[in-house]
């Protein structure tokens, strides 16, 4: 609310030092004047109506490990030569 009246405020300060436009003076300087108000206008219309700046954050991790099962380890049993007690 603030902004909206020093902005009116410097509005009707500005426009009551600029001169009137009358029939006689020059079209060009006429048209100049009305578009230099246009331009002033729309960049206090954008200066009231802006939003602060908005920069999204992106959070990023690294890829989750792998993890893979243990492997299956099988021991071999160890050979025995049974021959009912004979030794070849």
């Amino acid at each position: 609310m603030k902004k909206l009246i020093i902005a009116a405020t410097f509005l009707a300060l500005a426009g009551a030092n600029l001169p009137t436009a009358k029939s006689g003076d020059c079209r060009w300087t006429t048209a100049g004047t009305i578009l230099a108000g246009v331009a002033v206008g729309v960049a206090v219309a954008n200066t009231l109506n802006s939003q602060p700046a908005y920069y999204p954050l992106t959070y990023s991790r690294c890829a989750p490990a792998a993890v893979y099962p243990r492997p299956v380890f099988i021991t071999p049993q160890p050979l025995m030569n049974v021959n009912c007690g004979y030794h070849r």
